[in-house]
Formats: C-alpha cells, sequence, structure tokens
C-alpha cells in the first residue's frame, strides 16, 4: 500500500521523541487516507476512525506549485518511469501535517501512485523549504 522511498536523518533523541508519532501517521496514510483515495471511504468515516484509532486528526493538503517549482531539489523524486524506461523526476505533491510548533512538527511528504494504487512517501519528517507570494 505504501512505499517510503526518501527519509532525512534523526538524531536519537529526535527518533526517540517522534517516533510514535511517525509510526501513527505512516499507518494513517496506509489505512484510512489510502481507502478514502482508492476506496472511496466518506471522509467523515476517516475522520472518526483517526479519532478512534490515534486520539487526534491529521490533516493532508496539496503543496502548492510555486513551491515545487522554486524548490524542486526538496520537492521531487525519481519514482515514475518515463517512455524509455528510465525514472523521471516526480513531485511530491502532498502532504501530511502535524503541528506548527517546531519541537512537536511533523511532516510526510509524499505522491499518489494512481495506477499501482501506492502512497509514495519521499520525505519525513521535517518541515521541507516552502515559498509563499505575497
Amino acid at each position: 500500500i505504501m512505499q517510503a522511498y526518501y527519509h532525512q536523518k534523526l538524531s536519537s533523541l529526535e527518533t526517540v521523541n517522534v517516533m510514535p508519532l511517525i509510526c501513527d501517521a505512516l499507518d494513517f496514510l496506509a489505512t484510512d487516507y489510502w481507502s478514502s483515495r482508492f476506496e472511496r471511504l466518506p471522509w467523515n468515516a476517516v475522520l472518526d476512525n483517526c479519532s478512534r484509532k490515534y486520539g487526534r486528526p491529521f490533516e493532508v493538503s496539496s503543496i502548492g506549485d510555486m513551491t515545487i517549482q522554486f524548490t524542486p531539489a526538496q520537492y521531487k523524486i525519481k519514482y515514475f518511469t518515463n517512455a524509455q524506461g528510465k525514472k523521471r523526476e516526480t513531485a511530491l505533491d502532498q502532504h501530511l501535517k502535524v503541528g506548527n510548533d517546531p519541537e512537536n512538527l511533523l511532516r510526510i511528504y509524499f505522491v499518489l501512485d494512481e495506477e499501482n494504487r501506492l502512497v509514495v512517501v519521499g520525505s519525513l519528517p521535517r518541515h521541507l523549504k516552502a515559498v509563499s507570494i505575497r
């Protein structure tokens, strides 16, 4: 259901502190979020399951095109293949968000592989650079 593609290095202290949250978030993406995207599980059922299983919500949203365009090294992975059979760059255009406080912040960046019905994780657990236009 999920394919982990890349991860950022964590210090041992960070790993201890965020590992349960990372595991819950990945479980959410692999089960309820996956079911909502590929099996049409209603979003209210996703929220109910999330509350029951994890005692918290998880927020998933799209990444802005400008952010991907101006920071491609962070927001692209080589996953899908082109016509010649070579891996091509693919934008990590979705992310799961938890928190705004740097001490309790989690981001999981991913792309959906619709054909194979996979959630492909490209980066976690830290926040990547973002671009905002004012």
